[in-house]
């Protein structure tokens, strides 16, 4: 289980200018499943970190798998391609998961 921002700091960032319920802290590829290293919008092991972004549904940004989108994070602005998008059953509400990795 990866760690995650704390919710003060959450206020901090934005994924496509949308401000996350929670997202997780940078963490490297090698540790993924494989099933992430497959198919048309796989993960690079050759390019940045990767991280988990989770909005509370119906506030999610407007973004496809494969797209490329802005993480920010206070002044920081980091580009980043959406590798998976799902919605999933979360103690009694619906949330959108994105899983997106850094561009470097």
């Amino acid at each position: 289980m990866e760690e995650h921002y704390t919710q003060e700091d959450t206020e901090d960032i934005t994924l496509a200018d949308r401000q996350p319920l929670m997202n997780s802290y940078q963490y490297h590829c090698s540790t993924m499943l494989p099933e992430f290293f497959k198919g048309k919008h796989a993960v690079n092991s050759r390019a940045g970190m990767v991280m988990n972004i989770a909005f509370m549904e119906s506030t999610e940004p407007q973004l496809k798998e494969g797209q490329l989108s802005t993480w920010k994070q206070y002044d920081d602005e980091y580009p980043c391609r959406i590798i998976r998008r799902k919605r999933i059953f979360i103690k009694g509400v619906y949330v959108v998961l994105f899983v997106v990795q850094l561009k470097e």
